[in-house]
Formats: C-alpha cells, sequence, structure tokens
C-alpha cells in the first residue's frame, strides 16, 4: 500500500520517524530503532510466536523425553545427550523457521508496499533503516529460544532425573541464539535482492531446513564434547562461524541496499 502526503504526517507521529538531517551515516536510527521495538512489543506480537514455540516444540519434546528408551533408538548416546540432541534440532527448526516467517517483510515486504521509499525520502541514511530491523532481535531471542528452552530444560530435568551442568546449557542457548541471529541476517540480505516475499521465504525455508539437515550428525558431538567432555571449544566455534556469517550476510546486505533505487 502506498504511503500518501496525507497519511505521512500521522505515520511518522504514530512510528516516530525521523525529523533529523542527513548528516552521518546513522541518521535516524536511534528513531527507526524505537519505531520497530514498539511494533514487536505492542499488542503482544511477541507472545503469539512464544507460544506458538511453547507448544510445538516442548509438546514435540516432551514426547521424546518421556516415552521408554532403548539401545537402539538412543543411537549410542547416555539419555541426557539423546534429549539434548533433539531439543537442538526442534529449536533450531522452529526458531530459525519462526525468524524466516518473521522477519521476511522487513525489508521486502516495505519495499513492495512502498514504505520503504516513502521513508527513505526522510532523512534517513539506509544503512540505518537496514540496521533499524534489528530492533526485534532481542524480543526474537526471547520468544523463539529462551522460553522454550528453559522450559525443555525443565522437562530434561523431569525425563531423566539429571540437571545438565549450567555452563553446558549456556553454552547450547549461546549456539541457539547465534542461529537466530544468522538467519535473521540472510532473511534482511535476501529482501534486499528481491523485491517480492515469495522468493525470501522460500530461500530462507530451504536453508533452515538444509542447515538441520546438515548439522544433525554434528549436533551429538557437540552435546556429548559438552556435557561428557566438558569441552566449550565446539560450541564456541559454532558460536563464531555463525555470527561470522550473519556479519558478512549484513555486510553484503547493506553494500547492495546501497545502490538500489526507490
Amino acid at each position: 500500500m502506498k504511503v500518501n502526503s496525507d497519511q505521512a504526517p500521522a505515520l511518522q507521529e504514530e512510528h516516530l520517524l525521523p525529523t533529523a538531517t542527513l548528516d552521518d551515516a546513522w541518521c535516524g536510527l536511534s528513531n527507526l530503532w524505537e519505531r520497530e521495538k514498539q511494533l514487536w512489543w505492542s499488542r503482544w506480537n511477541w507472545l503469539k510466536p512464544a507460544l506458538i514455540g511453547l507448544v510445538l516444540v516442548n509438546g514435540l519434546y516432551a514426547m521424546v523425553a518421556f516415552i521408554p528408551k532403548t539401545a537402539q533408538n538412543l543411537q549410542g548416546l547416555d539419555p541426557l545427550s539423546f534429549e539434548l540432541t533433539m531439543l537442538m534440532v526442534f529449536i533450531i527448526l522452529f526458531a530459525g523457521a519462526s525468524t524466516v516467517i518473521l522477519m521476511q517483510g522487513k525489508i521486502a515486504g516495505e519495499r513492495q508496499s512502498g514504505t520503504a521509499a516513502w521513508i527513505m525520502s526522510k532523512p534517513v541514511t539506509r544503512r540505518a533503516f537496514l540496521l533499524s530491523k534489528y530492533a526485534v532481535l532481542p524480543g526474537m531471542l526471547l520468544s523463539l529460544v529462551l522460553l522454550p528452552f528453559l522450559v525443555a530444560i525443565i522437562e530434561t530435568s523431569a525425563a531423566t532425573r539429571q540437571m545438565p551442568s549450567v555452563l553446558g546449557l549456556i553454552g547450547l542457548l549461546s549456539v541457539l541464539c547465534s542461529v537466530v541471529v544468522f538467519f535473521c541476517s540472510l532473511t534482511l540480505m535476501l529482501g534486499t535482492f528481491f523485491k517480492s516475499r515469495t522468493p525470501v521465504i522460500s530461500i530462507g525455508l530451504l536453508t533452515v531446513v538444509g542447515t538441520t539437515q546438515l548439522v544433525a550428525g554434528l549436533l551429538s558431538r557437540l552435546i556429548v564434547q559438552v556435557f561428557v567432555g566438558a569441552n566449550l571449544w565446539f560450541p564456541l566455534i559454532a558460536i563464531v562461524c555463525l555470527l561470522g556469517s550473519a556479519a558478512i550476510a549484513i555486510v553484503v546486505a547493506i553494500q547492495h541496499f546501497a545502490g538500489e533505487e526507490f
């Protein structure tokens, strides 16, 4: 939907669009950041993905955690390592797919509707416009990762009568948060290349499934290294790779978006 000149003042007041001048590369970031943050936290928008995660992730995980286990279905792992491996798979799939779905309209959708062009006509840099989309990231980490993860740890303790080490849990949680950051950056980058939501969400979801398939075999090694070998180097390497890839994606997005015409 195009934003006409009559609607512009109301939209500016409602969403805190900047009124500053283009003095530097970060002009407009603080106001746009506030706008994105308000859109996420208003009307309980953050609660919807959180509830879906609790039903899907924790519901499926409860079925895995509380079913009787044999040496065959444990795949050579102890019960705690097996359950934590399945937890990581569930959360990566859910959080990755949810991140793509929630972020796919942030750039492509606003370009398609004409909102991005209207905002770009104001004293706002393109870098600030892109980076402001990260304002929803803390809320997404809470809804998509932290809440399902904490509930799943309670389920794990109840099912195995074991409490995983706090340091190990922090390592796994950091990996999961890095996964969300990566898919957030990837989706924003795709939004700068495509003006339609369809290729953005299609490529994003295919990447989620493909990435999960590729790392599924490594997850059990990660769990064993953390909780049996007390080795945190493995998750640290995973975190560095994910955040490094996210940084590359957003740099590419900024460079490409800078040459786009509106």
